[in-house]
Protein backbone atom coordinates (compact mmCIF):
# COMPACT_ATOMS: atom_id res chain seq x y z
CA UNK A 1 0.00 0.00 0.00
CA UNK A 2 1.22 3.15 -0.81
CA UNK A 3 1.76 5.76 1.63
CA UNK A 4 1.66 9.85 2.47
CA UNK A 5 4.14 11.39 5.17
CA UNK A 6 2.39 13.51 7.21
CA UNK A 7 4.21 15.65 9.80
CA UNK A 8 2.29 17.65 12.29
CA UNK A 9 2.98 20.58 15.06
CA UNK A 10 -0.47 19.77 15.91
CA UNK A 11 -1.29 23.65 15.03
CA UNK A 12 -4.11 25.13 12.76
CA UNK A 13 -2.00 25.44 9.37
CA UNK A 14 -1.58 21.41 10.27
CA UNK A 15 -4.76 20.89 10.13
CA UNK A 16 -5.74 22.80 6.80
CA UNK A 17 -3.07 20.61 5.32
CA UNK A 18 -4.50 17.68 6.79
CA UNK A 19 -7.39 18.56 4.01
CA UNK A 20 -5.10 18.15 1.25
CA UNK A 21 -2.98 15.03 3.07
CA UNK A 22 -6.30 13.36 2.84
CA UNK A 23 -7.31 14.23 -1.13
CA UNK A 24 -4.06 13.10 -2.15
CA UNK A 25 -4.24 9.73 -0.53
CA UNK A 26 -7.71 9.19 -1.85
CA UNK A 27 -6.38 9.40 -4.99
CA UNK A 28 -3.44 7.15 -4.60
CA UNK A 29 -5.19 4.97 -2.39
CA UNK A 30 -2.28 5.39 0.38
CA UNK A 31 -2.13 5.25 4.36
CA UNK A 32 -1.36 8.30 5.93
CA UNK A 33 1.85 8.32 8.35
CA UNK A 34 0.80 11.43 11.00
CA UNK A 35 4.66 12.16 12.58
CA UNK A 36 5.56 14.52 14.77
CA UNK A 37 8.98 15.55 16.27
CA UNK A 38 9.41 17.15 19.64
CA UNK A 39 12.77 18.37 21.22
CA UNK A 40 13.56 19.62 24.66
CA UNK A 41 12.07 22.99 25.00
CA UNK A 42 14.09 25.82 26.70
CA UNK A 43 15.20 25.36 30.35
CA UNK A 44 14.56 27.34 33.00
CA UNK A 45 15.84 27.64 36.43
CA UNK A 46 13.62 25.83 38.26
CA UNK A 47 14.23 22.43 35.54
CA UNK A 48 18.06 22.75 35.71
CA UNK A 49 17.75 19.95 38.40
CA UNK A 50 16.58 17.60 35.49
CA UNK A 51 18.80 15.63 33.50
CA UNK A 52 18.56 15.48 29.29
CA UNK A 53 16.97 11.81 29.60
CA UNK A 54 14.31 12.99 31.67
CA UNK A 55 13.11 16.11 29.86
CA UNK A 56 13.10 14.52 26.92
CA UNK A 57 10.90 11.55 28.68
CA UNK A 58 8.60 14.80 29.44
CA UNK A 59 8.46 15.97 26.31
CA UNK A 60 7.45 12.81 24.63
CA UNK A 61 4.86 12.04 27.35
CA UNK A 62 3.00 15.47 26.54
CA UNK A 63 3.99 14.89 22.50
CA UNK A 64 2.09 11.54 22.41
CA UNK A 65 -0.99 13.41 24.33
CA UNK A 66 -1.12 16.29 22.02
CA UNK A 67 -1.02 13.71 19.00
CA UNK A 68 -3.66 11.49 19.88
CA UNK A 69 -5.69 14.44 20.12
CA UNK A 70 -4.79 16.01 17.01
CA UNK A 71 -5.52 12.64 15.36
CA UNK A 72 -8.98 11.66 16.89
CA UNK A 73 -9.78 15.58 15.16
CA UNK A 74 -7.75 14.45 12.15
CA UNK A 75 -10.26 11.64 11.59
CA UNK A 76 -13.14 13.69 12.68
CA UNK A 77 -12.64 16.72 10.43
CA UNK A 78 -11.25 14.81 7.19
CA UNK A 79 -13.43 11.72 7.45
CA UNK A 80 -10.24 9.90 6.92
CA UNK A 81 -10.46 5.90 8.15
CA UNK A 82 -8.44 5.41 11.00
CA UNK A 83 -6.90 2.11 9.94
CA UNK A 84 -5.61 3.94 6.86
CA UNK A 85 -3.29 5.87 10.07
CA UNK A 86 -0.29 5.17 11.05
CA UNK A 87 1.24 7.11 14.50
CA UNK A 88 5.21 8.11 14.83
CA UNK A 89 5.88 10.53 17.70
CA UNK A 90 10.18 11.39 17.10
CA UNK A 91 12.64 13.18 19.08
CA UNK A 92 14.96 15.42 16.92
CA UNK A 93 15.41 18.27 14.68
CA UNK A 94 12.27 18.72 12.04
CA UNK A 95 14.16 18.44 8.84
CA UNK A 96 16.12 15.94 9.68
CA UNK A 97 13.41 13.66 11.16
CA UNK A 98 11.20 14.07 8.66
CA UNK A 99 13.23 12.70 5.75
CA UNK A 100 14.23 10.04 7.62
CA UNK A 101 10.87 8.89 8.42
CA UNK A 102 10.36 9.28 4.88
CA UNK A 103 13.00 6.64 4.39
CA UNK A 104 12.18 4.39 7.14
CA UNK A 105 8.28 3.20 6.01
CA UNK A 106 9.40 4.27 2.08
CA UNK A 107 6.93 7.33 1.67
CA UNK A 108 5.61 7.96 -1.65
CA UNK A 109 4.54 11.32 -0.75
CA UNK A 110 5.41 14.08 2.41
CA UNK A 111 2.88 16.68 2.65
CA UNK A 112 3.68 19.58 4.56
CA UNK A 113 1.89 22.98 6.23
CA UNK A 114 4.11 25.87 5.75
CA UNK A 115 3.41 29.90 6.99
CA UNK A 116 4.00 33.13 5.08
CA UNK A 117 7.43 34.41 5.83
CA UNK A 118 5.91 37.70 7.93
CA UNK A 119 8.39 37.15 10.34
CA UNK A 120 11.75 35.25 11.80
CA UNK A 121 10.42 32.44 12.99
CA UNK A 122 7.54 31.81 9.75
CA UNK A 123 10.93 32.50 7.43
CA UNK A 124 12.62 29.36 9.65
CA UNK A 125 9.59 27.36 8.91
CA UNK A 126 10.25 27.81 5.59
CA UNK A 127 13.50 26.76 5.77
CA UNK A 128 12.49 23.54 7.20
CA UNK A 129 9.90 23.10 4.55
CA UNK A 130 12.78 23.82 1.85
CA UNK A 131 15.30 21.66 3.35
CA UNK A 132 12.57 18.64 3.11
CA UNK A 133 11.79 19.43 -0.67
CA UNK A 134 15.19 20.20 -1.34
CA UNK A 135 16.92 16.46 -0.38
CA UNK A 136 13.15 14.16 0.17
CA UNK A 137 13.69 11.33 -2.42
CA UNK A 138 9.80 11.49 -2.81
CA UNK A 139 7.77 14.49 -4.02
CA UNK A 140 6.51 16.92 -1.31
CA UNK A 141 3.21 18.87 -1.56
CA UNK A 142 3.74 22.01 0.39
CA UNK A 143 0.45 23.35 1.71
CA UNK A 144 0.83 27.12 2.47
CA UNK A 145 -1.78 28.57 5.54
CA UNK A 146 -4.20 30.32 2.66
CA UNK A 147 -4.45 27.61 0.12
CA UNK A 148 -7.55 27.19 -1.37
CA UNK A 149 -8.79 23.46 -0.73
CA UNK A 150 -10.55 22.77 -4.11
CA UNK A 151 -10.11 20.18 -7.48
CA UNK A 152 -6.27 20.67 -8.77
CA UNK A 153 -8.42 21.59 -12.50
CA UNK A 154 -5.65 23.40 -13.61
CA UNK A 155 -1.73 22.50 -12.47
CA UNK A 156 1.46 24.33 -13.90
CA UNK A 157 4.71 23.09 -14.13
CA UNK A 158 7.70 25.64 -14.19
CA UNK A 159 10.09 23.54 -16.61
CA UNK A 160 13.81 24.85 -17.02
CA UNK A 161 14.17 22.63 -19.94
CA UNK A 162 17.33 21.62 -18.86
CA UNK A 163 18.32 17.42 -18.03
CA UNK A 164 15.78 15.33 -19.31
CA UNK A 165 12.81 17.48 -19.59
CA UNK A 166 10.72 14.76 -21.64
CA UNK A 167 11.36 12.45 -18.61
CA UNK A 168 10.34 15.10 -15.57
CA UNK A 169 7.30 16.27 -18.05
CA UNK A 170 6.46 12.19 -18.64
CA UNK A 171 6.01 11.62 -14.24
CA UNK A 172 3.70 15.18 -14.28
CA UNK A 173 1.70 14.46 -16.84
CA UNK A 174 1.31 10.83 -15.32
CA UNK A 175 0.18 12.63 -11.79
CA UNK A 176 -2.60 14.99 -13.59
CA UNK A 177 -4.25 12.30 -14.79
CA UNK A 178 -5.02 11.29 -11.42
CA UNK A 179 -6.67 14.42 -10.84
CA UNK A 180 -8.20 14.68 -14.59
CA UNK A 181 -6.28 18.05 -14.66
CA UNK A 182 -5.11 20.69 -17.83
CA UNK A 183 -1.48 21.12 -17.22
CA UNK A 184 0.25 23.97 -18.69
CA UNK A 185 4.76 23.27 -19.06
CA UNK A 186 5.56 26.99 -18.63
CA UNK A 187 9.40 27.98 -19.51
CA UNK A 188 10.60 31.28 -18.64
CA UNK A 189 13.54 32.23 -20.52
CA UNK A 190 15.70 35.53 -18.71
CA UNK A 191 16.32 38.02 -21.48
CA UNK A 192 20.03 38.33 -21.10
CA UNK A 193 20.39 34.33 -20.28
CA UNK A 194 22.55 33.08 -23.12
CA UNK A 195 20.01 29.61 -24.25
CA UNK A 196 22.13 26.81 -24.88
CA UNK A 197 19.14 25.14 -26.96
CA UNK A 198 16.59 27.37 -28.23
CA UNK A 199 12.98 26.74 -26.28
CA UNK A 200 11.23 26.87 -29.57
CA UNK A 201 13.03 23.57 -30.54
CA UNK A 202 12.48 21.71 -27.03
CA UNK A 203 8.55 23.29 -27.17
CA UNK A 204 8.41 21.43 -30.41
CA UNK A 205 10.05 17.77 -29.37
CA UNK A 206 7.65 17.71 -26.43
CA UNK A 207 4.52 18.52 -28.46
CA UNK A 208 5.12 15.71 -30.57
CA UNK A 209 6.06 13.49 -27.80
CA UNK A 210 2.53 14.45 -25.55
CA UNK A 211 0.69 15.08 -28.60
CA UNK A 212 -3.18 13.83 -27.33
CA UNK A 213 -2.99 14.84 -23.50
CA UNK A 214 -3.91 17.42 -22.28
CA UNK A 215 -1.09 19.81 -22.13
CA UNK A 216 -0.22 23.15 -23.00
CA UNK A 217 3.82 24.47 -23.73
CA UNK A 218 4.92 28.08 -23.45
CA UNK A 219 7.50 29.61 -23.17
CA UNK A 220 8.27 33.51 -21.83
CA UNK A 221 11.38 35.86 -21.92
CA UNK A 222 11.15 38.05 -18.96
CA UNK A 223 13.85 39.86 -17.01
CA UNK A 224 13.52 37.67 -14.17
CA UNK A 225 12.20 34.12 -13.75
CA UNK A 226 10.52 35.10 -10.21
CA UNK A 227 8.71 38.09 -11.50
CA UNK A 228 7.82 36.29 -14.86
CA UNK A 229 6.67 33.48 -13.13
CA UNK A 230 4.39 35.12 -10.17
CA UNK A 231 2.74 37.66 -13.08
CA UNK A 232 1.94 34.47 -15.43
CA UNK A 233 -0.01 32.97 -11.91
CA UNK A 234 -2.02 36.21 -11.21
CA UNK A 235 -2.92 35.89 -14.78
CA UNK A 236 -3.91 32.26 -15.47
CA UNK A 237 -5.79 30.08 -13.38
CA UNK A 238 -3.31 27.79 -11.63
CA UNK A 239 -4.51 25.09 -8.42
CA UNK A 240 -1.40 23.67 -8.71
CA UNK A 241 2.27 24.56 -9.13
CA UNK A 242 5.18 22.09 -9.87
CA UNK A 243 8.65 22.65 -9.37
CA UNK A 244 11.64 20.39 -10.01
CA UNK A 245 14.81 19.84 -8.25
CA UNK A 246 18.03 18.06 -9.75
CA UNK A 247 21.63 18.10 -9.26
CA UNK A 248 23.24 21.16 -10.73
CA UNK A 249 26.62 23.08 -10.74
CA UNK A 250 27.15 25.40 -7.60
CA UNK A 251 26.11 29.01 -9.41
CA UNK A 252 22.96 27.18 -11.04
CA UNK A 253 22.06 25.71 -7.72
CA UNK A 254 22.14 29.07 -6.17
CA UNK A 255 19.50 30.74 -8.31
CA UNK A 256 17.14 27.71 -8.48
CA UNK A 257 17.05 27.61 -4.76
CA UNK A 258 16.12 31.11 -4.42
CA UNK A 259 13.04 30.42 -6.74
CA UNK A 260 12.30 27.74 -4.95
CA UNK A 261 12.32 29.34 -1.78
CA UNK A 262 10.25 32.76 -3.01
CA UNK A 263 7.59 30.10 -3.50
CA UNK A 264 7.24 28.50 -0.71
CA UNK A 265 7.46 31.29 1.84
CA UNK A 266 5.25 33.41 -0.59
CA UNK A 267 2.79 32.00 -2.28
CA UNK A 268 -0.64 30.68 -1.21
CA UNK A 269 -0.89 28.13 -3.61
CA UNK A 270 0.04 24.29 -3.09
CA UNK A 271 3.38 23.52 -4.37
CA UNK A 272 4.50 20.36 -5.48
CA UNK A 273 8.36 19.72 -5.26
CA UNK A 274 9.97 16.59 -7.39
CA UNK A 275 12.47 15.57 -8.65
CA UNK A 276 13.21 15.63 -12.22
CA UNK A 277 14.11 11.90 -12.70
CA UNK A 278 11.45 11.00 -9.94
CA UNK A 279 8.22 8.84 -11.16
CA UNK A 280 5.58 10.14 -9.63
CA UNK A 281 3.26 7.85 -9.56
CA UNK A 282 3.23 3.97 -10.22
CA UNK A 283 0.14 2.00 -10.59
Amino acid sequence: MKSILFPTDFSENAAHAAHFAVMLAKKIKAKIILLNIYGIPVITSDQLAYDATTLIEDEKHVAWEQFNEFKEKFIKETGFEGENIEACVKYGFPSEGILSTAADYKADFIVMGTKGASNIIDQFLGTNSYRVAHHSDCPVLIVPEKASLKPWENMLYAADFESDEIAGTHSVVDFSRLFKSKITVLHIREEYEPAIVDPADVIEWMREEFEGENVTFKNLNRSNVIQGLETYLKTHPTDLLILANQERGFFEELFHKSVTKHFIQASNLPILIVRKKQQIFMD
